[in-house]
C-alpha cells in the first residue's frame, strides 16, 4: 500500500491541523487522545477501489484534540481538515489513559507495542497487587497493560490504537517492574489473535 503524507496547517496555541492530501473515502481514523508522530499511520484513504495509507509529515507530534465519530469513514475533499493535534507536553496524561502507545514490527518481524513517552515502568498498580498482564495473557484494546510514572505523575496505560489487532496474545514483557523507559522502547512482544480464533 503506497503511502500518503498529511497536508500540515500551523494554527494558534501550537494547535496543528492535519488535512487531506487528495479526494476520497478516508477510514480507519485514529480516535481523540491518541498521539501521533512522524511517520505514523492516520487512517486509509480510498480513491477509486485504490487504498493509500494516510501517514503523519515529519516533524509533527501532538496529541488528537479533534477527530470524527466512527474512526472516520466519510468522504473527503482534497485539503479538508480530518484532525487537530494538541500539545503533547501537557496532555500526555490523557493521551497515555486512553492508550498512547504504539504497536510496529521489530527487526524480526515481530508484533511489539511500545512506550509512547520516556518514564517509569510499573507492572503493578501497588507492590502486592497482581500484575496487569503476564506472559501469555490474551489483551484487548481499552485493557490497561501498564503504569507509566512522568514527573510523579502515574498514567495507565492502556492496549489500542492505529495499526494495533483488537486482540493480542503476550509473548513476553521486555522491561523489568521499576525500570526506566525511553520513549518508543519496546514494552511487550506481541502475537495477534485472529478474531473468532480460540487462544490455546
Amino acid at each position: 500500500m503506497n503511502c500518503l503524507e498529511l497536508i500540515v496547517a500551523h494554527g494558534d496555541e501550537g494547535q496543528v491541523t492535519l488535512k487531506s492530501p487528495g479526494v476520497g473515502y478516508w477510514r480507519r481514523a485514529p480516535a481523540v487522545g491518541h498521539v501521533l508522530s512522524a511517520g505514523q499511520p492516520a487512517g486509509v484513504l480510498s480513491t477509486l477501489g485504490r487504498e493509500q495509507k494516510l501517514v503523519v509529515p515529519t516533524g509533527v507530534r501532538g496529541v488528537i484534540i479533534e477527530a470524527p465519530t466512527g474512526g472516520g469513514g466519510q468522504a473527503v475533499a482534497f485539503g479538508d481538515a480530518l484532525m487537530v493535534l494538541g500539545e503533547a507536553g501537557g496532555e500526555l496524561g490523557a493521551a497515555l489513559e486512553t492508550g498512547a502507545a504504539t504497536t510496529g514490527a521489530d527487526r524480526d518481524g515481530a508484533l511489539v507495542f511500545c512506550s509512547i513517552s520516556s518514564g517509569r515502568f510499573y507492572l503493578r498498580p501497588a507492590p502486592e497487587e497482581p500484575a496487569f498482564v503476564a506472559e501469555g495473557d490474551i489483551i484487548e484494546e481499552g485493557q490497561t497493560v501498564f503504569l507509566l510514572e512522568v514527573m510523579k505523575t502515574f498514567s495507565r496505560v492502556t492496549y489500542g490504537g492505529p495499526g494495533q489487532p483488537a486482540k493480542a496474545k503476550v509473548l513476553a514483557i521486555a522491561p523489568s517492574d521499576g525500570d526506566d523507559l525511553e520513549a518508543g522502547q519496546v514494552v511487550l512482544r506481541l502475537e495477534a489473535i485472529e478474531q473468532g480464533a480460540v487462544a490455546p
